[in-house]
């Protein structure tokens, strides 16, 4: 949600009240405590390991990176690559990983660039360096901005990419549990309650914490160990990938795997598979009890669809097969 006025009271006043915890209180500096806004960006100093967007220059602007080091001057900045030392016109100026493949056939010169254990993880070629298909960019940290929850298709080739996946699944993780309200079904994923699912309380943001309510015991955890869980017939949007801003149902759920019926204009449904249950979040609609008869044929329509579904995945098992069709029926 984007709020723009000319005052943070002007903020408070005009926000809806299902967004008022989204506020976070302004504590204004004592003048005695200040600094001048020239001395400050003179010693402008920004988190390693954190991801960033980038101002400048011209040819990134807007891109968001992932900053590997950092001092008050400069900064070393993991990107998806614009351009590459081989010349590829139609893909002048796109976003794509740098293919080592293409630069052999080019006859560029490849130097491998090793880990800390001795992996190779990257080349140099043509002056700049490449690990994981990415780009090391050196940038004035004049030119960087913070990013603390970067959306998935701004990051999707360090993704998809063999890139640091640890900080990748926080990222997706604390980005998608933006999207988590009070009385959420969540599932516990690390540790020694791990498979249990509860009921989500307060969130601390600060933190990065939340309350869990699991058998009548209220559990504070890491917002790192959760998952969202889903349930069939859940009415979801996605929120990020190929398939974002789509609605639908679950029809299928199938451990990492969700399929959604979507219904398209003219009453067509068609099926969506996602293979990240994190690009998901519930609609307000599905917490709610809907009494029109136009939501009630909706949720007789999905549950039909559900049905149908299943049971032609079942058709699917060459054994026991009847025995399963007619108990679903």
């Amino acid at each position: 949600m984007y709020v723009e006025a000319s005052s943070p009271l002007e903020v408070r006043q005009n926000l809806p009240p299902s967004h008022l915890h989204a506020h976070k209180p302004i504590v204004l500096l004592p003048p005695e405590e200040g600094t001048l806004i020239a001395t400050f960006k003179a010693r402008k100093m920004l988190p390693c390991q954190s991801w960033v967007r980038i101002k400048k220059p011209t040819l990134y602007k807007g891109d968001v990176g992932y900053m590997e080091t950092s001092d008050e001057h400069n900064a070393v900045v993991i990107v998806a690559p614009r351009q590459r030392p081989y010349n590829i016109p139609e893909h002048a100026n796109a976003r794509m990983e740098f293919d080592v493949e293409l630069a052999r056939m080019a006859n560029l010169i490849l130097e491998p660039i090793s880990s800390p254990t001795g992996a190779v993880i990257g080349y140099s070629c043509g002056g700049q360096e490449f690990i994981h298909g990415l780009l090391r960019l050196r940038l004035s940290v004049h030119h960087l901005e913070v990013v603390e929850y970067p959306h998935p298709d701004d990051i999707k080739y360090h993704i998809t990419s063999e890139f640091n996946r640890k900080c990748i699944e926080e990222t997706v993780k604390l980005f998608s549990a933006q999207f988590w309200r009070e009385m959420d079904k969540v599932e516990i994923q690390e540790g020694d309650l791990k498979g249990m699912t509860g009921t989500l309380g307060d969130i601390d943001w600060d933190q990065h914490s939340a309350t869990v309510f699991c058998e009548n015991n209220a559990l504070d955890c890491s917002l790192r160990e959760l998952c969202r869980s889903f349930s069939i017939g859940d009415a979801v949007k996605v929120i990020a990938g190929p398939f974002c801003r789509e609605t639908g149902y679950v029809v299928v759920l199938n451990k990492g795997l969700i399929v959604l019926v979507v219904m398209q204009e003219g009453g067509v449904t068609e099926n969506m598979s996602l293979a990240n249950k994190f690009y998901l979040h519930h609609l307000n609609v599905h917490r709610s009890r809907c009494r029109s008869s136009s939501c009630r044929a909706t949720q007789r329509t999905m549950c039909r669809l559900a049905v149908l579904t299943i049971t032609l995945l079942i058709w699917s098992i060459p054994l026991r097969r009847t025995k399963l069709c007619r108990a679903i029926w």
